[in-house]
């Protein structure tokens, strides 16, 4: 091909024909894909080889080219391609129709605003191949349709990624502000070339947003001022709904859902896969440009709003539809944008060099958008994404509304149950799922309406997890099996699921075309923030410690936290730590987990003072037979509970100057010398004052004067002498701590 003719960044060669019926790849060679530069191709004419999408530079003429035609008609399905509009040759050779002259029916209006099919006649004969497709835009040019889009990136509450179609480089300017401000604040986007077409993708984050409020915006290109909502950062702030499915397919089945859903005022959208069933071909550019036109339309509430969207991959945004079908897949970025370039070049998150990832709404929501097989390895358990998945889930314990998003089903309701992905997915993921909390997976694949009965195990249970799909928002219906043992409910009725989110619990609801409601609301509650578990000490040594608790009501983990920053998770009520020593000073605190969230006012857990004195005595660490408070082993006279208290060994000849009286003439004073090991923070003691022993009345607590020894282990307790008394005599009692 001609240098001018256009910028040859990717080329792909190929075999005619050599596809098979299961569009496997045969004998093709492949070095990417053509792409044009808008300066060089322009407004070029169609030709009989070329499906090219007409009106990169909007215009009212159909211009085709065809170098042995004598005459060309142009017929479309407006008409059922009955009437022929014939086209004039210019002196260039080009061939050309005004199209405001191609009527909707002979003698009726132009063709109105919106997507049109349409096929050349060169010679009074039917071009060869598929429909044609173009678009006419407000003023009744053929132009690309619009596109302006919202996807996130990161944090819902307060940042927004805006997306738009332009036709140059130039129109890369985004302004928005606050509804009533006069100040736009202007931001530059990145462009990057939409696949296979002349057109650019512009795209901008908006970072630094208020949570909950609307904005409205404007991008260069387009006349419209449009208008977002970002995310609340709590659900107690207000409810929280989206809708959800997949396998949308364009046309006036998937326009339909979308509006229906949008008319709902939800807060986004969630699209499982399965987009525009343009199989990452770079003939069908125009489905991608239909589709994303159908969501500009489409995708607006009641109050003007665009709706974000939330995507994940499936099998026809890749050409093959998995991986393993590509004997030379890379598990990259480059290998991605060869096969699924709609796709990633689309839509920043997830993005082709993770193409899975996790999206958080604040502490209350959890994606995980999972790519089943499609531009990722297989699932073995110790790929890539399925580390990846107990990583994302260990991390999301505390959050109450955690869901995993995939295209191809755990549980299917039209292909078989032992179709390999779904096999892979339930060895792999769903016990993931299942120690992770999780109540609710979206899936979808089988173009049929499906709720599971709660699974757990493989088996049903009322704990279990519900799996809600099955992807059927435009495409063509298929007939499920619903003799399956693990469906609850299943149809094939067109349908979005609506989620709405609150502090307490979901609720799940089906809508179809119209927006009816069917197939029954299900609501999940969710578990009200755990208690605090009651950790205690069931074995201590020299070198290790256990702990142990009874069972929170409702907890489906436990989190165990160390002080030095060391983590554990256990779905036990136990725990071993072989790390433990008698000088590390480890102490640890257990939170209970649920679908709310962690138990709060956890207190640290760790051996008492006097448990660890009594196992450097060797002396039962629990307090039972020769190791209890008040048991004498060595038979001095002096309890356990009072050598502890003196800092003293058992036995120690020191124990007879623990304690002695005293007297000071020069201040008049009498009291008590005692040691005092100041480690002792588990037992309490008090002083006790009585002016005659044979007195049966109970001893009187006093506060005397209490002052340690510099430098010595001995402290000072005494009284003034009372001269009212020819006897005074003050006690020392030591009991343990509660």
């Amino acid at each position: 091909f001609p240098a001018e003719s256009g910028s040859a960044v990717d080329i792909r060669f190929y075999i005619s024909g050599t596809d098979d019926s299961s569009n496997t790849p045969q004998n093709n060679l492949y070095f990417n894909n053509f792409i044009f530069t808008p300066a060089a191709r322009g407004d070029a004419p169609l030709t009989i080889g070329e499906r090219r999408f007409p009106g990169t530079v909007p215009s009212y003429l159909l211009r085709f080219t065809d170098p042995v035609a004598t005459s060309v008609t142009v017929r479309h399905r407006g008409d059922n391609f009955t009437t022929s509009y014939s086209l004039t040759k210019g002196g260039d050779g080009v061939w050309s129709i005004d199209i405001r002259n191609v009527l909707t029916t002979p003698g009726g209006q132009p063709l109105q605003p919106g997507w049109h099919e349409f096929k050349f006649r060169p010679n009074s004969n039917w071009e060869s191949g598929n429909n044609r497709w173009l678009y006419i835009d407000s003023l009744g040019r053929i132009a690309l349709p619009p596109a302006v889009y919202l996807t996130w990136q990161r944090d819902p509450s307060t940042t927004m990624t805006v997306n738009w179609y332009s036709a140059n480089a130039s129109q890369n300017q985004l302004r928005y502000r606050v509804p009533g401000a006069t100040e736009w604040i202007t931001l530059n986007a990145t462009a990057q070339p939409f696949p296979y077409a002349e057109r650019l993708i512009q795209r901008a984050e908006i970072t630094g947003l208020n949570p909950d409020w609307i904005y409205e915006f404007q991008v260069d290109g387009y006349d419209e001022t449009f208008k977002f909502r970002t995310l609340p950062t709590s659900l107690h702030d207000r409810p929280v709904s989206f809708a959800i499915g997949g396998d949308v397919d364009i046309g006036s089945t998937a326009d339909a859902m979308t509006a229906a859903a949008a008319a709902k005022n939800p807060d986004f959208l969630v699209i499982g896969g399965d987009h525009a069933y343009e199989d990452a071909r770079a003939e069908n550019s125009w489905k991608w440009f239909r589709y994303m036109e159908s969501w500009f339309r489409n995708a607006r509430t009641p109050d003007g709003r665009l709706l974000p969207l939330v995507v994940g991959i499936g099998n026809h945004e890749v050409r093959y539809g998995y991986s393993f079908n590509h004997p030379d897949f890379e598990n990259t970025a480059a290998w991605r944008d060869r096969f699924a370039a709609y796709f990633y070049r689309s839509f920043p998150f997830p993005g082709p060099t993770t193409p899975y990832g996790a999206l958080d709404f604040g502490d209350y929501l959890s994606f995980l958008m999972m790519d089943t097989e499609h531009s990722s390895p297989r699932i073995t358990g110790t790929d890539p994404q399925t580390l990846w998945l107990a990583t994302a889930l260990d991390a999301r314990r505390t959050v109450p509304h955690i869901f995993p998003v995939h295209h191809v089903p755990a549980y299917t309701t039209y292909r078989s149950f032992n179709d390999e992905t779904s096999v892979r997915i339930r060895q792999h993921w769903v016990p993931l799922y299942e120690a992770g909390g999780v109540q609710l997976v979206f899936e979808h694949h089988d173009h049929t309406f499906k709720r599971t009965k709660p699974l757990l195990g493989g088996q049903e249970n009322p704990n279990g997890i519900r799996f809600v799909g099955d992807g059927l928002w435009g495409i063509g219906k298929r007939t499920p099996d619903t003799s399956r043992w693990y469906i609850d409910t299943a149809n094939d009725r067109h349908h979005v699921h609506l989620v709405t989110l609150t502090s307490t619990g979901r609720s799940v609801e089906a809508i179809d075309t119209q927006g009816n409601f069917f197939g029954g609301r299900l609501d999940q509650p969710i578990d009200g923030i755990p208690s605090a578990p009651a950790p205690a000490i069931s074995t201590l040594s020299g070198n290790a410690i256990s702990l142990q608790w009874t069972a929170v009501p409702r907890a489906h983990s436990y989190k165990v936290i160390r002080s030095d920053g060391q983590e554990w998770f256990t779905s036990t009520t136990s725990f071993s730590d072989p790390a433990w020593t008698p000088s590390s000073g480890f102490t640890y605190v257990i939170e209970a987990i649920n679908r709310s969230g962690h138990s709060t006012f956890n207190p640290p857990t760790a051996p008492r003072p006097r448990q660890l004195w009594r196992l450097a005595h060797n002396l039962p660490w629990d307090g039972t037979a020769n190791g209890a408070d008040f048991a004498d082993p060595d038979g001095n006279g002096f309890v356990n509970l009072q050598e502890y208290f003196f800092g003293l060994a058992p036995g120690s000849p020191a124990a007879r100057e623990a304690v002695a009286p005293l007297f000071d003439p020069a201040s008049n004073r009498f009291g008590i010398r005692y040691r005092k090991n100041p480690g002792a923070s588990d037992v309490t003691h008090r002083f006790l004052w009585k002016a005659d022993l044979s007195d049966p009345a109970p001893w009187t607590p006093v506060l005397p004067q209490d002052e340690p020894e510099d430098g010595t282990p001995f402290r000072r307790a005494t009284l003034p002498v009372d001269p009212t008394h020819s006897k005074s005599f003050l006690k020392l009692e030591v009991t343990p701590a509660p």
